[in-house]
């Protein structure tokens, strides 16, 4: 390509590199969680991108071997299954192991980037809402989702509708966000065990929602785009409820 003189008469383009970069979609689709994984001593504390669930059974639930008969099923495991199962695509496992806490796990997902939707299933204390709430905060583009009680009485029932003081048993209504960035759902769910017995005969099971709705609050937002509120979708592997709420 011959050289131009931009010294002669004429009109000419340059094409200016710039620091400003164009404006493009988030995903606001990949989940976090935290919790034990059947192999608690896998990976623990570290972030494991998982975009399908036989990458988290070689990833937590099976040895070196790639043997699965010794590990049984946890909430963690649980819950994402429930994920892909609901149009969950990809999603960040932190295992904290059996010593670690839901803080330890945070701090993890804090590194990384690309993360909406944080949960830690089945975790049901103050403590472990104060953390899922504060770290929501503190990343702003994230969104929390707890679990409320497995076990919902009538005095479970009066403290979620606010007809209640707050503490009621071994379970505390969570503090709400100041920036909107929590939410809670009951009941817990049940579902058929995904990591069946070697004969293959069917379990069933209670499991806290969290990963099933983070996966139709994924779906959701694939196909239907952010503006649309994840509310009467149908729950995949939904086989009844803790609890029916009317």
């Amino acid at each position: 390509m011959a050289n131009i003189d931009p010294k002669t008469p004429g009109v000419y383009v340059e094409e200016i590199s710039s620091d400003a970069r164009p404006i493009q979609a988030v995903s606001t689709r990949t989940a976090g969680f935290v919790g034990v994984a059947p192999n608690a001593a896998r990976a623990v504390n570290k972030a494991v991108a998982v975009n399908q669930w036989s990458e988290f059974l070689r990833d937590f639930a099976s040895d070196e071997t790639g043997d699965r008969k010794k590990f049984t099923s946890t909430h963690l495991s649980q819950a994402v299954f429930g994920f892909f199962l609901n149009g969950g695509e990809r999603c960040i496992v932190v295992n904290i192991g059996t010593s670690g806490t839901i803080q330890n796990g945070l701090d993890v997902l804090e590194k990384i980037d690309g993360v909406a939707i944080v949960t830690a299933p089945g975790y049901i204390t103050p403590e472990a809402y104060s953390a899922i709430r504060e770290h929501c905060d503190k990343m702003r583009e994230r969104v929390g989702i707890l679990d409320g009680p497995e076990n919902m009485d009538d005095d479970v029932m009066f403290q979620l509708s606010g007809e209640s003081v707050a503490t009621l048993g071994n379970w505390t209504m969570p503090e709400p966000s100041d920036l909107g960035q929590l939410t809670l759902y009951v009941p817990w769910i049940q579902v058929s065990n995904p990591e069946r017995n070697s004969d293959k005969t069917l379990e069933t099971m209670f499991v806290p929602p969290s990963g099933h709705i983070a996966g139709i609050w994924a779906r959701s937002d694939a196909t239907r785009g952010v503006h649309k509120a994840p509310a009467n979708e149908i729950v995949n592997g939904a086989l009844g409820l803790a609890r029916q709420i009317t």
